[in-house]
């Protein structure tokens, strides 16, 4: 088996690195909980 897919831009898994959040592909509107800032999860926001 070759396990869950995993991006290759952030390294996590569950999508691929043209839907990933980190680089502004996902179209579900992830926002951070943190700063609440669109493409970014709370482990990478800046404020």
């Amino acid at each position: 088996g070759s396990g869950p897919i995993r991006c290759y831009s952030c390294l996590e898994a569950g999508h691929i690195a043209a839907q990933c959040p980190e680089r502004g592909g996902n179209e579900r509107g992830v926002r951070c909980y943190k700063c609440g800032a669109p493409f970014h999860k709370l482990a990478r926001c800046c404020a």
